[in-house]
C-alpha cells in the first residue's frame, strides 16, 4: 500500500511518498486491501480481505495492530470489503450483505443486514449519522460479454440500520453504472467513483 503524507514546515509545503504492506499473511501483510479510512486519531485501518482482518498503522506506516472480522453467532469471520469512521469514531466494514458497526480496538457492536439482501462494497457516513453504501457489481445486470450494465445505485440507511431511500438506481437520469468507493464532505456533498463510465 502507498501513502502519500503532506507536512508544514516552516509555511512550506512537503510531500513524502511512503509504503507499508505487501502480499502476505503475517501481521502487517495483505491478500488484498479494498478499503482503508484514516481516523481523527490518525490512524490508518485497512480491510484486508482474504485473511478476513482489519489491520492498523500509523501516519509513518508503521503496523501497530490487526483484529479479526468476527461476527459474534457466525460460524466464520466476514470477507471484509469497504471501511468507514463515523464522526463518533466507530468504524463501519462492510461485509458483503451485511454491515457491521465496530469499536477501533476492533470490539464487535452491531450488525445489520441490507434490504433485500442487497450486495454491498463500499461506506461512507454523512453528518446526520446516515450510512451510505455502494451496491456490489455482483447484483448488477450482465452484459452477454460479463460486464455490469447498471448496479441499483447508492443505498442509504440511518444509524440503527433502517433503510431509507436509494440514489443512482435504475430508471434514473443520474443512474450509476457501477459505483465503487463513496465519500461525503463536510458540506453534506456525495463523491461517487462509477467504474462503469469512468467518472465521478
Amino acid at each position: 500500500m502507498k501513502c502519500l503524507l503532506a507536512a508544514s514546515r516552516d509555511g512550506n509545503t512537503t510531500e513524502e511518498k511512503i509504503t507499508f504492506g505487501g502480499q502476505g499473511t503475517g501481521p502487517g501483510k495483505f491478500d488484498q486491501n479494498p478499503g482503508v479510512a484514516v481516523s481523527a486519531d490518525h490512524e490508518i485501518f485497512v480491510t484486508d480481505l482474504f485473511n478476513r482482518r482489519v489491520q492498523v498503522y500509523n501516519m509513518r506506516g508503521v503496523h501497530l495492530r490487526l483484529f479479526p472480522t468476527i461476527v459474534p453467532g457466525d460460524n466464520e469471520t466476514m470477507l471484509p470489503f469497504g471501511v468507514a469512521i463515523d464522526g463518533e469514531g466507530h468504524l463501519w466494514v462492510v461485509g458483503r450483505t451485511n454491515f457491521y458497526l465496530l469499536q477501533p480496538n476492533g470490539s464487535f457492536l452491531q450488525s445489520f443486514g441490507t434490504e433485500k439482501g442487497v450486495e454491498i462494497s463500499y461506506v461512507t457516513t454523512d453528518n446526520d449519522g446516515r450510512i451510505l453504501l455502494t451496491e456490489n457489481l455482483g447484483t448488477g445486470m450482465m452484459s452477454k460479454y460479463g460486464h455490469v450494465k447498471a448496479s441499483d445505485g447508492v443505498h442509504v440507511y440511518d444509524r440503527i440500520g433502517h433503510w431509507l431511500f436509494k440514489f443512482g438506481a435504475l430508471g434514473g437520469e443520474d443512474r450509476l453504472r457501477l459505483p465503487r468507493g463513496i465519500c461525503v464532505d463536510a458540506s453534506g456533498n456525495v463523491f461517487v467513483a462509477d467504474e462503469g463510465r469512468g467518472s465521478v
